[in-house]
This record gives C-alpha cells, structure tokens and sequence, in this order.
C-alpha cells in the first residue's frame, strides 16, 4: 500500500502469507483471486468487528472519530482511506515469448456489488 504516491510511504505485505490468494475455483486455469487488503470502516467495527484485520494499526484519531459512524476522515488501512494506492507486483513468466499483449484485471468489492475492469498495455522485450 502507498500514500499519496510518496513510495516512502510504501507498507509492504504478503497477500499469500495472510491467506488472501487463491487460484482455486477461478476461470480461466491459472488466473488467481486476491483479497484488496481495506476491510469496512472502523465505524462498523462496534457492530460486528472488522471484516478482517487491516494491514496497518489506525490511529487514536481515526477510532475517536469512527465512533457511531461507518466513516471516519484520517483512517489509512480501512473504510475509505483517503489517498491510497493499492501497488502489485506481476510476474510474467519468463516463457512468455516477445511481443505485445494486454495484461487485464477486475476488482470485485467483496461487501458490495460493485466490480471494476481495467487493462495496461505490457510489451515483452527479448
């Protein structure tokens, strides 16, 4: 994750070692599901605790606020972070022979019904 676009801010993670990778029961073979690492707003923590543990601890400022809200200002890792980047990383096999090829993902929100597409141009150089 990352503020601002500032890579000092970078908070590094493993999605794998937290459980929120799988390449099971996805379409097409070898394609892989990953969990994006914002749980609800702090402010739902009250009524039925976090969706699942943020990557990062939020601020006494962040808590004070949520109080009887499901959104806070200032909270980094939960609700709507304000500024936030969600950086991976993506291996392309080196078997994958030179030429020009779109990579394409979707972020499906896992408490809503909301799904997002989008695609970069990566060209594979020998």
């Amino acid at each position: 994750m990352r503020w601002d676009g500032d890579k000092s801010t970078d908070l590094p993670f493993s999605p794998v070692a937290r459980g929120w990778q799988t390449t099971k029961g996805t379409f097409p073979a070898g394609s892989m599901w990953r969990k994006v690492p914002i749980p609800r707003g702090i402010g739902q923590w009250d009524e039925s605790g976090a969706s699942f543990e943020p990557v990062c601890d939020e601020s006494a400022e962040c808590r004070k606020q949520a109080l009887g809200k499901s959104y806070a200002q200032g909270c980094r890792c939960s609700g709507q972070p304000q500024n936030l980047e969600i950086v991976d990383r993506v291996l392309i096999p080196a078997s994958t022979k030179p030429g020009r090829y779109v990579l394409g993902w979707r972020w499906d929100t896992e408490e809503g019904g909301q799904v997002w597409n989008s695609c970069s141009d990566v060209e594979v150089i020998a």
